[in-house]
């Protein structure tokens, strides 16, 4: 099962990968189309480098309404229990 450290050690590395920068330059409220001008295109070149991390991908995620990384950090970790559940019931058929 993932945790939200693993998420979020996920979403920021894939972030500031992405743009080029460190970590200590991004917080949880960074607005991620205003500060840093990544609209929802180039968050699919994010996502991509976020579910190779994972391990899953990443179906559902609602690029347009995802404003902060906190935003992304919560919305990762909502598909990650949707497809822990999956598995697990997957297991018992």
């Amino acid at each position: 099962m993932i945790n939200k450290e693993q998420v979020t050690d996920i979403v920021y590395n894939a972030i500031c990968a992405y743009l080029d920068v460190e970590r200590a330059e991004l917080s949880d409220t960074s607005q991620l189309e205003d500060e840093w001008q990544l609209d929802s295109t180039e968050m699919v070149c994010v996502a991509v480098d976020m579910e190779k991390e994972l391990g899953f991908k990443l179906r559902g995620l609602k690029f347009s309404e995802l404003e902060t990384i906190s935003d992304v950090i919560n919305e990762v970790l909502r598909i990650a229990d949707l497809h822990e559940a999956q598995e697990r019931a997957a297991e018992v058929v």
